[in-house]
């Protein structure tokens, strides 16, 4: 008989978890994210990989919904005030935050080319707590 266990999930933690290709990196700052089409605030962001996003926000995102992003740092920010990517993904999953007033979103990067990971690196070098790039 098989007794091995597996730890719990965390709060706001999806199963595909475990196929992630790259670690996912908290950030020194919540960035905003904004839709780039039109200029609404999505949310925070609350980690980063070269694959995909967690979106921290007051709204739920539709699993299956196409987005464009835009992340950007605070002008006034030595560290970040330059920071903007622009991404496009997909809503992989969206429920509830480990803060049960806020909605948390897995956004998986759609066809991400060198230039876009190149841009990613940049951030979680010089944003990220724990990132290897």
């Amino acid at each position: 008989m098989d007794t091995r266990m597996t730890p719990p999930r965390k709060p706001g933690q999806h199963k595909s978890s475990a196929r992630r290709a790259h670690k996912r990196s908290q950030l020194l700052y919540y960035l905003p994210v904004v839709d780039a089409g039109t200029g609404v605030r999505l949310g925070v962001l609350a980690d980063l990989s070269l694959e995909g996003l967690l979106l921290v926000g007051e709204h739920r995102l539709e699993p299956g919904r196409r987005v464009k992003v835009q992340i950007y740092g605070d002008p006034t920010s030595e560290l970040a005030g330059d920071v903007e990517l622009i991404l496009e993904g997909e809503v992989r999953w969206s429920g509830r935050d480990a803060n049960p007033s806020r909605f948390a979103a897995g956004i998986h990067f759609l066809h991400p080319d060198a230039s876009t990971h190149q841009a990613v690196r940049t951030v979680l070098q010089r944003l990220g707590i724990d990132a290897y790039y």
